[in-house]
C-alpha cells in the first residue's frame, strides 16, 4: 500500500488489517537485486483481466513476481464483501504471505492483462542459501520493511487523520 493510501486508513485492529501491513512490508523486500537474481531465465505466465493468480484457502507456497500489468491483493469478508489491501504493478510481488505455511488468507486478481513469474517459497530459500551477500541484503531490507510497517501501525493507531495526511504530504 502506498504511503498516501496508508495515511487515510483506520487503525489496523483486525487480522485483515495486520496482514495488509505485513504484506506491504514483505513486498518491498522482494524487489531490486534479489528479484533480478531470482528471476533470471524464468518465463512469465499470462493472466487476463479478472483472472485469479492465487485464491484464498490454497496451500501452495508460490510468490508471483509481476513483470507487467496490475494486480489487486485482498480478501473476501464473511459477509461476502471484497476488501482490497493493495494494488501492485510491474516490479512488485504478490503472494509473499504464503511463506507463513498457513493456507492463504488473501487472493490476487489481475486488473488488466498481466504477466507474472511464479516462484515457489522453497526455490526462494534455496537461492538465498546459495548467495550469502544476498542473504545479508535481504535481512537488512526485511528489517527496514518491518521498521516501516511499525511506523505505519503506530501512525494509524495514534495519529488522527489530519496528522497522518499532513505527514504523508510532507
Amino acid at each position: 500500500m502506498s504511503a498516501n493510501a496508508n495515511a487515510l486508513q483506520p487503525a489496523p485492529h483486525s487480522q485483515q488489517d495486520k496482514e495488509c501491513v505485513l504484506s506491504s512490508a514483505l513486498s518491498a523486500i522482494f524487489r531490486g537485486r534479489f528479484c533480478r537474481i531470482l528471476l533470471q531465465n524464468r518465463n512469465a505466465q499470462k493472466y487476463e483481466k479478472g483472472e485469479t493468480l492465487y485464491d484464498i484457502g490454497r496451500k501452495e507456497g508460490s510468490f508471483f513476481f509481476i513483470r507487467s500489468g496490475v494486480v489487486k491483493v485482498g480478501t473476501i469478508t464473511e459477509t461476502g464483501e471484497e476488501v482490497i489491501f493493495d494494488v501492485r504493478k510491474a516490479g512488485e510481488v504478490v503472494g509473499e504471505l504464503s511463506a507463513s505455511a498457513s493456507p492463504r488468507t488473501d487472493r490476487a486478481v489481475a486488473l488488466e492483462f498481466t504477466e507474472a513469474v511464479p516462484v515457489s517459497y522453497e526455490e526462494i530459500l534455496e537461492t538465498i542459501q546459495k548467495n550469502q551477500p544476498l542473504l545479508r541484503e535481504l535481512i537488512q531490507l526485511f528489517c527496514d520493511s518491518l521498521l516501516n510497517a511499525h511506523e505505519q501501525v503506530t501512525s494509524l493507531a495514534f495519529r488522527d487523520t489530519m496528522h497522518r495526511l499532513t505527514k504523508t504530504l510532507l
